[in-house]
Formats: C-alpha cells, sequence, structure tokens
C-alpha cells in the first residue's frame, strides 16, 4: 500500500466518523422535537376535555369481595358501591391443548436466491446445559469471528457523502475552484481512483463489493448520474416521445428472460439474451380493407405490397391527427414486429386508424430511412436436413441418457445450471455445460444445432411413463421444444386443458392442503383432496443458499432439532427455515405416502413432493428425510411415535 493510500484511508476513516456523529445529531434532535411536539399535543387535547372525577371507593379484603353458595352452586359479588347483588353459576371451562411452537417464516410459492452470510447477524439464543457458550463460540468460528454489532453499517446516503466531502479536498489541495456551472459538470465525472481505493480497503466489507469499477458503479447508482436516465410512466401525463431503445431500457434490464417477470428473485446474476426463437402468431397481412378508411383503399399503399417499392405519402385524411407521446413511443415499440401491418398497428393502439398509423409511419421512415424498412423473408431452411438433424440430435441424446443410467452419473451428480456464452465457437470439453454433465437448453448462446443441446420429447401420450425422454432425464416438458404432446397448450381457465402431464410443476398445479396439529410431532401437513398414486401435489419453497451456508445454518438447526435444508444438486440447498411454503411442514418417516423428486423445469432444478400411492382426503403427509442411522435417532418420527418412544 503506497504513502498516498495510506492518507486517503486515514481521511476516509475521519470522513466515516463525521458522518456517522452527524446522523446521531440528527437523530437526537428529531427525537427530541417528535417527543415535544407529541407532548404539547396530548397537552392540548387534554385540556379541551371535560374530565369528571371519579369517586374512589374503599378496597374489599379477598372474603369480603364475593360469597360463594353451597345450596345453588353460584357465587355473589360485591363490589363495594351501592348497587346490586349479582349471582352467577360456577362453571369448569374444559383444558384447552396448547398449540405446537412454531419459528416464524415468510410463505412463498417459489424458490428465491439468498447470497451467503459472510458475517453472523446475531447470537442465536440456545437454551439447555452449560456447554452453550461452547457452542456459541464454535458457532461464531464458522464466520471467521465475524460478528455484526451495527456500528459499521453503511447506508448509500452515507456512501456518497463521503465520497462527495473527499473529492472536496482533493479539488482544494489541487487549487481547483469551481463556480456553481462548473460544479455540477464536475460531479458527473467519475472520482479519482486513489479516493475509490481508500473508501474500498476501509469500506469493501459494509458495500459488498469487489473491486474499483464495483465500487465506482454503485457510487453513480446511489448519486443518481446513470447513463440512461429513466422515462416518465408512458400512461402519466408527463410522458415523453422516446425512442425504441429508450423505451425498452427497463424492460431489457429488469426483465428475466428465464423466468419471464420483472426483479426476478432467482436468476440475480445477468441472463444473456437467448437465441431460441420463439414462434410468433401467423398474421399475415391483410387483403381487404378493414374499414371505410382503410390504407389499402390509398393506391400508394397497393404499391408498397411489392416490397422494392419506394415508400411514398398517401392521401392524408382531411384533418390531421394529433398524436400524444405515449402513442408515438408504443408505434416505435410495435414497429419492428409488423413493418408494414398498419392494420394490425392500428389494434394495437385502438386509438387511430390504419391510415393514420401509415401517415405517420411514413413521416417516421422519411426522417429514419431504413429503420423500419420492411425486408424480404429469408429463404426457408430445408426441412428434409433440418428433420435429419432433429434426428441425430435425439439418438445422441438417447445414447447419452441411457450410458448416465447404467453408470448412475445422471441421477448422483446434478449441477446449478448456467447458460453457456461462447457466441460463434462449438461446445467442446472447456464449454460449462459439458464440464458439469449437463444439456445445453434454449438459454445458451451456443448455435440451435449444438451437439450437446436438449431437443424435447416426440411424445403424443401424456409423458407419464419411461417411454418418454423428458420423464426419463427427470425433467418436465419444455413448452418451446416439446410441441407434439401438448406441453405448449395451456388454458388460464381450464388449468388441466394441456394433454401433456409433465408440466405440473411450472404450472403450479398443485394440491390444496392445510396445516393441522400433527399426530406424530409438532405442526403437520394434511390433503384436503384426494391424490393418486405419483400425483404431484406440492413444490418444496424456500431459499437457495450455497453448501457452505447451508453447512453454516445447519450445525445451528441441529442444535434446534429442527431442520428445513434440502440438497437440491451439489451447488445448492433449499432452505424453509425462514421462507418456505406449507409443504415444509410435512414429517419424516421411512414408510411415507410421498416422495420427493428434483426435477429440471425450464433450466432450473426444483424439488417436486409426488404421491407415493393413493392418499385420501384428510390423510397427512409424510415422505423420507432421507436421514443416516444416527441422525434419525436425534429427530421425531413416524415409526418413533408409533413405538411409544416419543411422548406428546
Amino acid at each position: 500500500m503506497n504513502v498516498d493510500l495510506i492518507l486517503w484511508s486515514k481521511r476516509a476513516r475521519l470522513e466515516h466518523a463525521k458522518v456517522l456523529e452527524e446522523l446521531k445529531v440528527k437523530k437526537t434532535d428529531l427525537l427530541q422535537s417528535e417527543f415535544s411536539e407529541n407532548r404539547l399535543r396530548l397537552s392540548r387535547k387534554i385540556g379541551r376535555m371535560q374530565l369528571i372525577p371519579i369517586q374512589l371507593v374503599d378496597p374489599l379484603s379477598s372474603t369480603d369481595c364475593y360469597t360463594r353458595t353451597t345450596q345453588t352452586g353460584n357465587i355473589v359479588f360485591n363490589s363495594g358501591v351501592s348497587h346490586v347483588r349479582q349471582a352467577t353459576p360456577l362453571r369448569i371451562l374444559p383444558k384447552v391443548e396448547q398449540l405446537p411452537a412454531m419459528f416464524s417464516w415468510v410463505a412463498i410459492n417459489k424458490n428465491h436466491s439468498v447470497d451467503d452470510e459472510t458475517e453472523l447477524r446475531n447470537i442465536p439464543y440456545v437454551d439447555g446445559d452449560d456447554h452453550d457458550d461452547t457452542f456459541i463460540e464454535e458457532f461464531v468460528k464458522n464466520y471467521d469471528g465475524k460478528v455484526h454489532d451495527g456500528a459499521n453499517v453503511i447506508e448509500d446516503t452515507m456512501l456518497v457523502k463521503i465520497v462527495d466531502n473527499l473529492i472536496k479536498q482533493y479539488h482544494e489541495e489541487r487549487g481547483l475552484n469551481f463556480s456553481k456551472a462548473e460544479a455540477s459538470s464536475v460531479s458527473s465525472l467519475p472520482p479519482p481512483t486513489i479516493i475509490i481505493e481508500a473508501v474500498l480497503t476501509l469500506l469493501e466489507k459494509e458495500v459488498n463489493v469487489a473491486n474499483v469499477n464495483e465500487l465506482t458503479k454503485k457510487y453513480a447508482h446511489c448519486k443518481g448520474d446513470s447513463t440512461t436516465p429513466l422515462l416518465p410512466n408512458l400512461d402519466s401525463a408527463t410522458a415523453i416521445s422516446a425512442t425504441r431503445e429508450q423505451a425498452l431500457h427497463t424492460h431489457r434490464s429488469l426483465f428475466c428472460r428465464r423466468c419471464y417477470k420483472y426483479d426476478c428473485t432467482l436468476h440475480p446474476f445477468e441472463v444473456p439474451p437467448a437465441t431460441f426463437k420463439h414462434k410468433k402468431p401467423d398474421i399475415s397481412e391483410p387483403t381487404e380493407p378493414c374499414g371505410p378508411h382503410c390504407c389499402l383503399s390509398s393506391p400508394v399503399r397497393r404499391s408498397l405490397r411489392d416490397k422494392s417499392a419506394i415508400v411514398g405519402t398517401p392521401k392524408a385524411e382531411p384533418s390531421e391527427p394529433t398524436w400524444t407521446n405515449s402513442e408515438q413511443t408504443m408505434l416505435r415499440i410495435f414497429r419492428p414486429m409488423w413493418p408494414s401491418n398498419f392494420c394490425q398497428l392500428a389494434k394495437v393502439l385502438s386509438s387511430k386508424t390504419c391510415a393514420q398509423v401509415q401517415q405517420f409511419a411514413d413521416k417516421e421512415t422519411v426522417l429514419s430511412p431504413g429503420l423500419f424498412q420492411a425486408h424480404s423473408s429469408p429463404p426457408r431452411a430445408n426441412m428434409t436436413k433440418k428433420r435429419q438433424q432433429q434426428r441425430r440430435l435425439w439418438t445422441m441424446h438417447q445414447k447419452r441418457q441411457d450410458m448416465g443410467l447404467k453408470t448412475g452419473e445422471g441421477l448422483n451428480n446434478l449441477y446449478n445450471y448456467r447458460p453457456c456464452d461462447h457466441s460463434g465457437q462449438p461446445c467442446d470439453e472447456l464449454c460449462p455445460c459439458m464440464i458439469n454433465s449437463t444439456f445445453c437448453e434454449k438459454f445458451c448462446l451456443c448455435s440451435s444445432g449444438c451437439k450437446n443441446r436438449y431437443p424435447g420429447c416426440r411424445c403424443k401420450a401424456h409423458c407419464s411413463t419411461k417411454q418418454c425422454p423428458c420423464f426419463m432425464a427427470v425433467r418436465e416438458c419444455d413448452p418451446d421444444l416439446c410441441t407434439a404432446c401438448g406441453a405448449s397448450n395451456f388454458e388460464p381457465d381450464r388449468p388441466d386443458s394441456a394433454t401433456c402431464k409433465n408440466v405440473a410443476i411450472q404450472r403450479s398445479q398443485h394440491k390444496h392442503l392445510f396445516q393441522a396439529p400433527s399426530e406424530v410431532a409438532g405442526w403437520g401437513i394434511y390433503l384436503k383432496e384426494g391424490a393418486e398414486k405419483h400425483e404431484f401435489i406440492s413444490e418444496y419453497c424456500g431459499e437457495l443458499i450455497s453448501q457452505n451456508e447451508a453447512d453454516r445454518r445447519g450445525k445451528l438447526y441441529d442444535r434446534y432439532m429442527c431442520s428445513f435444508l434440502f440438497n437440491l444438486n451439489n451447488d445448492y440447498v433449499v432452505d424453509a427455515t425462514r421462507k418456505g411454503n406449507k409443504i415444509r411442514f410435512a414429517n419424516h418417516s421411512v414408510n411415507p405416502n410421498c416422495y420427493a423428486k428434483v426435477m429440471m423445469v425450464n433450466g432450473d432444478h426444483r424439488i417436486g413432493i409426488y404421491a407415493k400411492r393413493n392418499i385420501q382426503s384428510g390423510e397427512e403427509l409424510f415422505f423420507d428425510y432421507r436421514y443416516g442411522p444416527t441422525e434419525q435417532l436425534k429427530f421425531v418420527g413416524k415409526e418413533r411415535y408409533d413405538a411409544g418412544s416419543f411422548k406428546a
């Protein structure tokens, strides 16, 4: 560490202490002002109230307070004031069984990926014998002695203030004095590297960054110096006329291409754009006018059917319509989907006719020639070669699957799937999918003809037997790949409309469960409706944590003798202790009525709970936790309860 970095690190620590002191003073002043205002408000309210003094009554002794009459079984109460005596019968209340204890948890319906806790957030409470202190000391050692005390928490506002103060000192030392206009432009520049390195050395653990570039980006994000400013809502009155790239910036940065939703909690890492092309609905260009003012009635529009025709300006309507900023932006968003189908664009906008849409689109084309020009469709690929290539993929996939079943490699060694990113290069021994013995999925950037790409199934039945390659590979059918079995057929009003029965987890076709005190231990989960053999019951959801984090948490759970850890693959574990769903209350049994199976669902490993036999309505659910012989003695199972070794 050089001399300058040591000097600026000391200054960073000093600024950190100053900011903490300022926040402490502000918090104290705020509490004092709120207390004074609240006390003044209460004093005014009491002053406006007309209070009547209450006549005090001398307290009665325990013997004078009530008199019990043995003849009638009643009890007479004496209030001590001039009231009529009251008599009430005595009845013994029935004993109410105490509800089982339960740790608080958050209900979720899908796995949530969380970061490893490198610091112990709090010292856990452990009751029991005299070895508690020894257990706590050993437990803290798992976190390298790092205990979060809350004193050095660095919030975003504190980070910005520390860096700004250091930048001010940096400029003052060099004699740089800026005016207000110059200061605004200088503040938009990235801070000096020496300052970022000093802050990183001091606050690396608190701000959770790894290098100078990440801290610079975090500082710019907290300060609001974003290179792409957020646009106002398109439905608001402050909407502006934006380009297609500006309007879709939030969609491309926040939308998960694997979950098809915003702010995905399962894939926190950046997902590369998929090369798989979804089949779009075949909307052909209309040949007949859609209305009296259709653009097809214009001779210029008729000439546009020839793709080589030059875009012209049709006859304008008597009054040129007014386009709002929202309508202009929406047209730019949907124009590449239907470059010359103005009737379809008018249906999407629903506020303009197709002639008006064509008139505005032609003006946009003149201003930006070639941007929305309709291109001729590429020649269709030779279907014979495509079928031959598909058959080769099927044959290689079947051979590889048979080899994995014989050796047991595909069932025991499960690795988390990460899309390979080597566009332009074939998948070889260096491909992460090949190294982890996983198939290339539709989210990988390799070519569609990759030899390692999973092709899907060609079943004509329900895909619920070993004849289906997806069922044999312990994965659900992909709606984008398995089109013959009906996995892509889905009606929201009819969840069972799909002919394929191997899509239960991804469509949340779970059974109705209810929670109640268990007949074995603690709480249990019961089935409200019957289930047939091998029918999907529920998904086991929780926090997706690493194996190292699971080892640290598991030591505390073993001490509590209550664990909800479930191995997902060689990389991750599902922990339903803090977050989960109701199936977490299913108890253990070596002769259960359910079984768990890890399924590959659209590139993600997910845990499904299935019926091992026909289960009646109202029956409690059990599945095998796969404990070892020594671990079974630590937990209460169904067999121990039946044998009488457990007393409720």
